[in-house]
């Protein structure tokens, strides 16, 4: 509604309207960090100057004295990837202050994944606050099978007294957006600036060879993924309605345009707001890391429904499947995990990173916040192909 930022404008305020609602379920919100910087700098392109990073320091203290959990960030997307390490550091001192949790997408989950691990561990070892790796994995079939050397990493640390955790969900794909295919300073200044960029003839070829050039030197996204691992997720207009579901190449072909075209119109004719699954992952690396004792579940999901407006789209199925495809597939089907080290994984492990000492178990005295399943049929039934369907 029109009328949404009349509602809270501190986390405070944010916190006591979430408190009058009738909540199907408990959140514990942390504080986006492009949330924090449209809040302080604006649409500012670029690193903070000395005041704004005192400023952001300042926004994040009383956020997190209002009920924020910690601190969440998305380093591969515009603004947070303007963020220098030292930058990260100094807001991750005030989490340690606090002891609250420092989350975050790393700055690459596929040709740099190696140094974008470092850096988030360097920022939590100098700092000494607490860091969860959000959706663990090795993106890209040039990664595959590098988990020694993941683990050798994460392990390594752990080892030296980074209070390190990680997630994961358990699905080859990863769901982005269609901007991941375009150069980063393209959308550093907002998408109407994007679509100026895209629409602009000498712009729009200059940015087509610099994509070019990006993919024969083998460090594009399309590298990751080509074009027929690309499925359009959603899109808003009705004029491309009709390709949501359907892989980059195939709507290409049909509709005999070449697929960086498709691409740069697609983002315009959106207003940048392209959502895609991305098959990038390998099975056998998603089994090795789920192993691990120290991997947590996630959905990293938003929320969905089968009606109304959270219906729309062709989502990733993650958001309906993910907890019960773990116990289906993985323990009652494959036997990877045990019925109680799965529970472990979603239970009592995620609410001790987050800090909640009075959930988690089933112990006198702790908040009975209790799920009854059926361990001989539950299953998920999302698929990538039909996603709106509860397990």
């Amino acid at each position: 509604p029109d009328e949404i930022d009349t509602l809270w404008l501190t986390f405070g305020e944010y916190i006591d309207h979430l408190n009058q609602l009738p909540l199907g379920i408990n959140l514990i919100p942390l504080v986006g960090f492009g949330t924090l910087s449209a809040a302080v700098m604006g649409a500012k392109s670029g690193r903070p100057t000395e005041d704004e990073m005192l400023a952001l320091e300042s926004v994040l203290e009383r956020s997190l004295d209002e009920g924020a959990a910690g601190l969440s960030v998305g380093l591969e997307y515009v603004p947070d990837m303007l963020m220098h390490e030292d930058d990260l550091t100094r807001l991750c001192r005030v989490l340690a202050r606090k002891d609250k949790l420092f989350a975050t997408h790393i700055r690459s989950e596929s040709h740099d994944i190696f140094p974008a691990l470092e850096e988030v561990i360097s920022a939590a070892e100098k700092s000494g606050c607490k860091l969860q790796i959000s959706h663990l994995k090795l993106g890209g079939a040039f990664n595959w099978g590098k988990t020694d050397q993941l683990f050798e990493l994460l392990n390594s640390a752990v080892a030296r007294g980074v209070r390190l955790s990680w997630d994961q969900y358990p699905y080859v794909a990863w769901g982005t957006g269609l901007v991941d295919y375009i150069p980063s300073w393209v959308i550093f200044d907002g998408h109407a600036k994007m679509i100026e960029l895209l629409t602009d003839p000498v712009t729009r070829a200059q940015i087509r060879q610099e994509i070019e050039d990006s993919i024969e030197k083998g460090d594009h996204a399309y590298n990751t993924a080509p074009w027929e691992n690309v499925q359009i997720a959603m899109v808003k207009s009705e004029k491309y309605k009709h390709i949501m579901g359907k892989r980059i190449s195939v709507i290409a072909q049909e509709l005999g345009v070449d697929p960086i075209n498709l691409v740069f119109d697609l983002l315009i004719s959106e207003n940048g707001a392209v959502k895609t699954l991305v098959f990038c992952m390998d099975e056998t690396d998603i089994k090795t890391i789920m192993s691990h004792p120290q991997t947590i579940i996630s959905s990293d999901a938003r929320a969905v429904a089968t009606y109304g407006e959270l219906s729309k789209g062709s989502t990733h199925p993650r958001y309906y499947g993910a907890f019960p495809r773990i116990l289906g597939k993985y323990v009652r089907e494959e036997g990877l995990l045990s019925w109680e080290e799965a529970i472990k994984k979603m239970t009592s492990m995620p609410a001790k990173i987050m800090g909640l000492d009075t959930r988690g178990i089933l112990a006198q005295g702790m908040v009975a916040d209790i799920l009854i399943f059926d361990p001989k049929t539950d299953a998920d039934k999302a698929t990538f192909e039909s996603p709106h369907q509860y397990p």
